[in-house]
């Protein structure tokens, strides 16, 4: 199975479609895309990360293309939009960079664009899930009602203010 990116004029991915391996022309589904779709295609690989493929095979583009990514045809890659104006480009593996590293501390942090700072993350500034949850003392949030813990999948529902098992 092939993908394939749909760029718009300037270079933004606006969709990311399948192609057939066994397209009897041979071409991965390309001529089916462009011929019944128009645009303009160009291959991506599921298996592509920062430069790495997944499955120790070769990458393609540096970065599976979505929604919204930029490709740079003359240097044949996709990669994100910017996050934030600080922020630089590492060429190396097409991924944005902070000015500064973030901490390394299995703490969750945000980025400051203000004060170019990674700020903690606090759970008291995040929205509780539910309006009937609450943070405990360890600043999750956590439910009214205990989940049961019997092997059953649960979800929260916010009418009663208890778990209701999933139906499969």
């Amino acid at each position: 199975m092939s993908h394939w990116a749909e760029v718009d004029n300037n270079n933004i991915v606006t969709r990311v479609l399948v192609g057939d391996n066994n397209d009897p022309v041979g071409d991965e589904g390309y001529s089916w895309l462009v011929n019944n779709l128009g645009g303009k295609w160009i291959k991506t690989s599921y298996n592509t990360i920062n430069g790495q493929h997944k499955n120790g095979g070769t990458p393609l583009r540096y970065n599976y293309a979505g929604l919204g990514m930029f490709y740079d045809e003359v240097e044949d890659v996709f990669y994100a939009a910017q996050p934030y104006p600080s922020w630089t480009l590492n060429k190396d593996n097409y991924t944005w960079v902070a000015p500064i590293a973030q901490p390394d501390d299995k703490l969750i942090y945000t980025w400051n664009e203000q004060n170019k700072s990674w700020d903690l993350f606090k759970a008291e500034d995040a929205p509780s899930p539910f309006p009937s949850w609450v943070l405990n003392a360890n600043n999750i949030w956590v439910s009214p009602v205990d989940k049961p813990n019997d092997g059953k999948l649960y979800t929260w529902n916010e009418d009663s203010k208890n778990w209701v098992v999933v139906n499969n």
